[in-house]
């Protein structure tokens, strides 16, 4: 086997694309079992730190630390579920013995290892439970790229903002509609599928019109039947639900329209329902383990029968609903996926074979569908990586939006991946189910709701692309007033920074999380607290202004002002304090003229 490392340098951005082509040089078959990429990063000094982070349902991006130099053994995480977030999420922060830092992500949506020798030596790859393949004579076999930003100590405040810039311009792909970051309703963990229709729906619209919402998504629940669970239905997608949709999906897409709005529709078309028609009349296009069925079954898009049935499953719904948005989730795990000697696989690449596939269908529907926004999701985010944003706009954090979650979560994904390309709820109405539980902590707005606590969660979700999930018509006025106010700042002033600024970490720790976002000489701060006692007060230093310029920061909800030196502010800082309960503020920082 030859093995050729290609390695692309975006040198303006301090970043590297690197992967290997395989090649089989002699005249017969040959077992590859396993493959494996060494990563160099261009630093003399030692790498000491490893920061990683486990997945989880509801418990994305868990950061954990790894001091090279204290620990007894290699650092090793692997992620062997099938989904590239769940176990762990493939992305690193390395900090080494000079200061300097870089980050390091692997662009694969399936299962993958990182192992980091005691002398600092960095592997990525596949085991060979996770992958083996025969390759047939002058066969070759391109890996999964690894993608790594690196700068030196001096410039590591932008390593994360040249990072988003490679990103939007070479990476992840955009259009004239993603590029808007529409405000979107999505009716989800209010209603679930049980108690949507096409009246609730519509209900909603109308007020999501009247607070300056622009996108009206419908999520799980449109097909079927009423009385099985929308998880064993996926694939009868053509069996619209009419007891619940009477008027069929067109209508409701019509009615979103005819408001100056923009329809959004929720598919899994890698799933396929234990109960579904589907199933039961096309078992070749099935995954199987070693003969056996899933427990929760899914399409193998390594058998083409499969995978022009899942091109045909979403084209045709954008063109019925006429949709501007698909949201594209994957609620299960395939492990080391299929193993079905039939499928044009062999026994041990079907999982690999499925996400090769499932790039080009996604490739494919961009094509046809230019203007077409599609969302990644897996329950929630755990299946978050480079190889997926490759070919999809955006991608959701987590199917948990409770504010603190939703704030840690994106904190440490937005080292990685640019806010343009993250979508969440601010903090869910969730249903509640007739034991009295909810799926998570619901935030229920009732007479009383602390007005702070609800800027706090639409405030968060402002960070990205904002999403809300409620119950609208039932919204009282008041806090109607509220939602309209944050929508129209978000929309009029955050919404620019997030497609042309930067964005730096500043502060999380005890219950405290500071982001500032620039554009050109003018900052927002959004600072957060959710701790259990008041805050104890600190000084809050910026970053990236011009030292010797003088500017005016305002505290938007205080409404107190001050100014000073950019040197000032970043030396000294802002005196932060009076933060109790779910509170939230933003400074406005401006460069003074004349």
């Amino acid at each position: 086997m030859i093995r050729r490392l290609v390695s692309n340098n975006y040198d303006e951005y301090g970043v590297k694309e690197s992967y290997e082509t395989i090649i089989n040089d002699s005249e017969n078959s040959e077992l590859l079992a396993g493959f494996q990429m060494e990563v160099n990063i261009p630093y003399e000094s030692k790498l000491t730190l490893v920061t990683y982070y486990k997945g989880g349902w509801g418990n994305e991006f868990g950061k954990c630390n790894f001091n090279i130099d204290k620990e007894k053994e290699d650092f090793y995480i692997e992620n062997t579920r099938g989904r590239s977030s769940h176990d762990y999420h493939p992305f690193l922060i390395l900090e080494f013995e000079d200061g300097n830092k870089a980050l390091l992500g692997y662009a694969w949506s399936g299962n993958w290892y990182f192992h980091i020798s005691k002398q600092g030596r960095i592997l990525v790859g596949q085991t060979k439970k996770m992958f083996t393949k025969m390759l047939e004579p002058k066969q070759e076999l391109k890996t999964p790229s690894v993608l790594i930003a690196f700068c030196n100590k001096e410039e590591k405040r932008s390593l994360v903002s040249h990072l988003h810039q490679f990103l939007r311009r070479y990476w992840i792909p955009k259009n004239s509609a993603s590029r808007e970051l529409m405000v979107e309703w999505n009716h989800w963990w209010t209603y679930e599928d049980v108690e949507i229709n096409e009246e609730v729906f519509l209900r909603n619209v109308d007020v999501a019109h009247e607070l300056g919402i622009e996108l009206c998504t419908l999520d799980a629940g449109w097909y079927g039947d009423t009385k099985t669970h929308w998880s064993k239905q996926q694939g009868d997608w053509k069996l619209v639900n009419k007891e619940k949709f009477p008027n069929g999906l067109r209508y409701l897409a019509d009615y979103v329209y005819d408001r100056g709005m923009k329809f959004g529709i929720w598919l899994e078309p890698e799933a396929l329902g234990f109960y579904s028609k589907l199933r039961k009349d096309n078992q070749v296009i099935e995954a199987l383990i070693d003969g056996n069925a899933y427990e929760s079954p899914y399409i193998c898009l390594g058998n083409p029968d499969g995978a022009r049935l899942i091109y045909k499953f979403i084209t045709e719904l954008v063109e019925e609903t006429n949709a501007d948005f698909i949201k594209l989730d994957f609620n299960l795990d395939p492990e080391y996926g299929c193993n079905r000697i039939d499928h044009g696989h062999g026994q041990g690449d079907g999982l690999f074979q499925h996400y090769r596939e499932y790039y080009r269908i996604l490739d494919a529907v961009r094509e046809r569908f230019p203007n077409l926004i599609i969302e990644n999701c897996a329950s929630g985010g755990l299946r978050c990586d480079f190889g997926m944003l490759q070919h999809v706009h955006t991608t959701f954090l987590s199917d948990v939006d409770v504010t603190k979650h939703s704030l840690e979560s994106f904190y440490e994904l937005s080292h990685f991946v640019p806010p343009t390309a993250i979508l969440h709820f601010a903090w869910s109405e969730t249903r509640e189910y007739e034991d009295g539980t909810y799926v998570f902590p619901s935030f229920v707005l009732k007479e009383g709701t602390d007005e702070n606590a609800i800027r706090y969660t639409l405030r968060a979700a402002m960070l990205h692309q904002m999403g809300i999930c409620r119950n609208l018509p039932d919204m009282q006025e008041e806090y109607r007033d509220i939602f309209k106010e944050q929508i129209a700042f978000y929309k009029s002033e955050v919404r620019q920074y997030l497609l042309e600024g930067q964005l730096f970490h500043l502060v999380r720790k005890d219950g405290m999380i500071c982001i500032q976002l620039q554009l050109k000489d003018k900052s927002l701060v959004f600072c957060f607290y959710y701790g259990e006692n008041p805050m104890k007060p600190f000084w809050l230093k910026l970053v990236a202004l011009d030292e010797s310029e003088h500017f005016c920061l305002t505290f938007t909800d205080k409404g107190s002002s001050m100014s000073g030196k950019g040197k000032q502010f970043m030396e000294q800082g802002v005196y932060l304090d009076g933060f109790r309960g779910l509170t939230s503020e933003i400074l406005v920082i401006e460069r003074k003229k004349g």
